[in-house]
């Protein structure tokens, strides 16, 4: 994410890296505050409080399409002019080494915790493909592809797709820049109620599935990690960040964005 970063003379977004603070502190009291051995108990208030630090990395997902569109996609023009393999060859040099170094620290602590538990034979064939599809950011799609690797890292998985469909879904996103301001801007809060309420019923979905089978399923996997489906949330920073443009621009559209848009 580019938070604080000038690109083509723009000025830097400050106000969002309080927010991202923030939602950084809440994602971790999630993680450490909401297990089972965190020593408090399920209906204490600090445990309810933690449990919505989740909400967190959808923030970040959210705030992923804004941050991208503010600086490569703020324009019609910008978003046909997206030097496709160069800015994908960008996200992987900016997410990709730090990401591999987690992974390859993960090797001792996750080797010797499955060697405990399924032997050396049952360790190896559960570990090596699964850390193959981590090392290529595919755990996310499905849990068995997981394997216990760097557990946080299921983000930069969905990320990775987020990147890989930006060009695209900027360019789709351009009628925003063209007609009426109040048109789009109408057209564009229908879509965030409509993606909110999908997501919310996606959401409760799973956690239902939790509270029946007692255990984080492969269908709560799917349903709250998928790609696919967390775009969705890319999706709306996109449009938050076009329909923000086009409000303070007082309603003007843009110019050659009916012929972009044709």
């Amino acid at each position: 994410m580019e938070l604080g970063v000038a690109i083509a003379g723009k000025p830097k977004i400050g106000p969002l890296t309080s927010f991202r603070f923030f939602a950084a502190i809440g994602v971790v009291m999630c993680h450490f505050l909401t297990g089972t051995d965190s020593g408090f108990a399920q209906d204490s208030r600090l445990h309810l409080v933690a449990t919505y630090g989740s909400l967190g990395v959808s923030f970040f997902f959210i705030l992923s399409g804004y941050i991208l569109t503010y600086n490569y996609a703020i324009t019609p023009e910008k978003s046909q002019s997206i030097d496709v393999k160069s800015f994908w060859w960008k996200r992987f040099a900016r997410i990709y080494p730090l990401y591999l170094f987690a992974l390859l620290i993960d090797i001792p602590i996750n080797t010797a915790h499955s060697v405990g538990i399924h032997g050396g034979y049952g360790a190896a064939i559960r570990l090596i493909p699964t850390f193959i599809a981590n090392a290529l950011l595919l755990q996310a799609w499905c849990s068995p592809f997981f394997g216990g690797w760097n557990p946080p890292g299921w983000t930069l998985s969905a990320e990775a797709f987020f990147y890989f469909g930006f060009p695209w879904l900027s360019r789709k996103a351009a009628w925003i820049h063209s007609g009426s301001w109040k048109t789009a801007t109408t057209r564009c809060a229908a879509l965030l109620l409509i993606g909110a309420g999908a997501l919310g019923i996606v959401d409760w979905e799973a956690a239902r599935l939790s509270a029946k089978t007692g255990q984080f399923s492969e269908l709560t996997y799917f349903l709250l990690r998928n790609p696919p489906l967390n775009t969705a949330l890319f999706g709306m920073g996109i449009l938050l960040c076009l329909v923000e443009k086009r409000i303070r621009g007082q309603g003007k559209p843009d110019r050659k964005s009916t012929r972009l848009n044709s």
